[in-house]
């Protein structure tokens, strides 16, 4: 009897020390699994942080592409009015002369006609008609008129080649 209950004591000993044994890994089982809990949700939230930063990239990147675009479009804008300005203005230069000379010239008949009208020529009527410089008109005004031509179609080409680019491949 003392010989079973000593083996009795024994396999008890060693069932406590096996009962122990499966205590130490179910709770090393379970501290592992809350680790690996914990670190996925880690882990979960790193990547939801890093889609979020990468889809922040991802809109910076298109509104400073859009910006190079605009900056562009601004350049070209400046480019296209610099072009367009300079003929307008000697277009505008030329436009003031021929006012003037069409003004002088109007005088000039006007003078004319009542001298032609009234059948006499005094010195006021050919004051006025000294004041015309018809020698300046005469000469310069077939340049002006071609300086006007040259600015028209200047811009005309300017106007034709926007289109061209806003439009390619159709003509």
């Amino acid at each position: 009897v003392l010989s079973l209950a000593m083996t009795l004591a024994l396999a008890w000993v060693s069932f406590s020390r096996d009962q122990s044994k499966e205590h130490d890994v179910i709770r090393a089982t379970e501290a592992l699994s809350d680790r690996v809990r914990q670190r996925t949700a880690d882990l979960a939230h790193a990547t939801d942080e890093l889609h979020a930063e990468l889809a922040r990239r991802r809109r910076l990147e298109r509104e400073l592409m859009l910006a190079h675009r605009l900056e562009s479009v601004g350049k070209l804008a400046a480019g296209i009015a610099h072009e367009i300005n300079s003929p307008i203005q000697y277009v505008g230069h030329t436009h003031a002369f021929l006012g003037d000379a069409a003004n002088a010239i109007a005088r000039y008949l006007r003078a004319a006609k009542e001298a032609a009208d009234t059948g006499r020529l005094d010195a006021p009527d050919l004051a006025r008609w000294d004041s015309v410089d018809t020698d300046f008109v005469l000469t310069e005004t077939p340049g002006v008129l071609e300086r006007i031509h040259d600015g028209v179609a200047q811009i005309a080409s300017i106007v034709e080649s926007i289109r061209a680019l806003s439009h390619p491949g159709t003509e």
